[in-house]
């Protein structure tokens, strides 16, 4: 080697520690399995608070379609929604599990869902794009199965308000 080229390595090393670090970009993240209507799902657990099993829900009369009432958490009343209504599935059986969802500081909302198949990690690389549809983003593809659809909740909580509310 010459001595430029030393030069150069030894400046291109050095000035490597001078640079920022960057965090890693995360490729793995958790994904719920769930059956709404006859549709199996994932949820970003990213994107949900918590998962709440067997809760008394109280129907509203008169409330929008795929709305199933009201439920009490942490002390508030919370808006239900039917997840399989939502994707337009007819439901199989009576909603027996929540994902609760933090919309703003004081504005929680629920989805209603039939079945908890399991929560598994997955790759995001492995994501498909699906630009068809605007509440399925993506779809998971993995060997076993087929592709399964990935709920885009933003989309679903824009498609679940009314004049800028949740009921």
């Amino acid at each position: 080697m010459t001595p430029d080229q030393l030069t150069n390595i030894a400046h291109a090393f050095d000035s490597a520690f001078q640079r920022e670090l960057q965090p890693p970009k995360p490729t793995e993240e958790g994904l719920l399995i769930v059956r709404a209507g006859g549709l199996r799902c994932g949820l970003r657990c990213s994107q949900l608070q918590a998962i709440v099993r067997d809760k008394r829900i109280t129907a509203l009369p008169g409330s929008s379609p795929g709305m199933l009432g009201l439920a009490g958490f942490r002390g508030q009343l919370i808006s239900v929604f039917s997840l399989a209504s939502q994707l337009d599935q007819p439901l199989e059986d009576s909603p027996r599990w929540l994902a609760l969802v933090n919309v703003s500081e004081r504005v929680w909302i629920a989805l209603a869902f039939e079945a908890l198949i399991r929560q598994i990690p997955i790759d995001t690389h492995a994501l498909l794009v699906d630009p068809s549809s605007s509440l399925i983003e993506s779809f998971w593809a993995h060997s076993e199965e087929e592709p399964l659809p990935l709920i885009c909740l933003p989309s679903l909580l824009k498609k679940l308000q009314v004049d800028g509310k949740y009921i």
